[in-house]
């Protein structure tokens, strides 16, 4: 058996729902990257290469791509009802399952990211310090309880983050970028672990695997820079400064949805999004008359003008608006 580990390996976890977006995702990393990669992808549904766009399959910098159908749904996975994720969030408890020709470390990204300048030397400097460390995650610390003010009100009023709730000391991660040490997730067997905490955890969990994978952390963690998981929220300006390497879309803003589609970050996006599909834009609609109303704020506050292209997006706004799609 061939096992890659000189090479960086790259992990996606998605459903149809979000194959635009990762791909989106996918070759912005790419065009970034300066040495070749391997992308691993594990899907709810049957993906064969060639639905695969090929400027990612015939990408320069793409080393290897192995796709995975999902085959583990037996589990009954917490707080997926109504929710705006599926069951696709859950992927990454069992890569032991699918990913067997991979060692060393594996670099996770959401599909709602965006690769916006070069990684590498960052992906390279946070692998060897995952190595050294003896811990089996590095992520952007989201919130530290002891720099909370006022925690107990933020327990009853909004609990957003009660540690309480899943037994963590002082840190919260976003999952959003994860560095995995693979080696030491095998030899600990760290995904029947992360089971077992999600079972335990049940009706507690709310930010479903990242909850887990928290929980069963509780800081235990190397910490990486913000720019490695820049949120949208914080994209103030139009130009980007050039320590942040990836914009991660998190919240209901999505750079495809009326809600962020107005933004400054969602430029980098609908960029990206070019490079691989024929529309200048990507538009979905949860309800299209809260969408039409947005169209019609946005333009008359003069938002509009923070996209690229704004007469073609005002038409494909309108073409969307008139298909049967959401």
């Amino acid at each position: 058996m061939n096992i890659k580990s000189e090479i960086i390996n790259f992990l996606y976890c998605f459903d149809k729902n979000y194959n635009s977006q990762a791909f989106t995702s996918i070759i912005s990393l790419l065009d970034n990257v300066q040495t070749c990669i391997n992308i691993n992808i594990i899907h709810k549904n049957e993906v064969v290469i060639t639905d695969v766009p090929e400027n990612i399959r015939n990408h320069s910098k793409l080393n290897d791509l192995n796709i995975y159908k999902f085959k583990d749904s037996e589990h009954n996975f917490p707080n997926l009802k109504d929710a705006h994720v599926s069951e696709a969030t859950y992927y990454r408890l069992f890569i032991q399952n699918y990913l067997l020709r991979v060692r060393g470390i594996i670099i996770y990204l959401d599909a709602d990211t965006v690769i916006v300048n070069d990684p590498t030397k960052l992906f390279l400097k946070y692998s060897k310090q995952l190595k050294d460390s003896g811990y089996i995650f590095g992520a952007r610390t989201e919130v530290k309880k002891s720099s909370i003010e006022n925690y107990e009100d933020l327990i009853v009023n909004n609990d957003v983050f009660p540690f309480e709730r899943l037994g963590i000391n002082n840190l919260y991660f976003n999952a959003g970028v994860l560095f995995i040490n693979y080696d030491l997730w095998i030899k600990k067997n760290i995904g029947d672990k992360l089971l077992k905490k999600m079972y335990s955890l049940g009706d507690n969990i709310i930010y479903w695997d990242q909850d887990v994978i928290n929980s069963y952390t509780n800081g235990r963690y190397i910490q990486l820079e913000k720019g490695m998981n820049y949120y949208n929220s914080d994209v103030k300006e139009k130009t980007l400064q050039s320590d942040i390497v990836l914009i991660h879309y998190l919240g209901s803003k999505k750079p495809w949805k009326s809600s962020g589609i107005f933004t400054h970050a969602s430029k980098y996006y609908h960029q990206n999004y070019r490079k691989i599909y024929r529309d200048d834009f990507h538009i979905t609609h949860q309800w299209k008359i809260y969408s039409i109303k947005q169209l019609l704020i946005n333009i008359f506050n003069l938002n509009i003008i923070k996209i690229d292209k704004p007469i073609s997006f005002i038409k494909h706004f309108i073409k969307s608006i008139l298909s049967n799609r959401k």
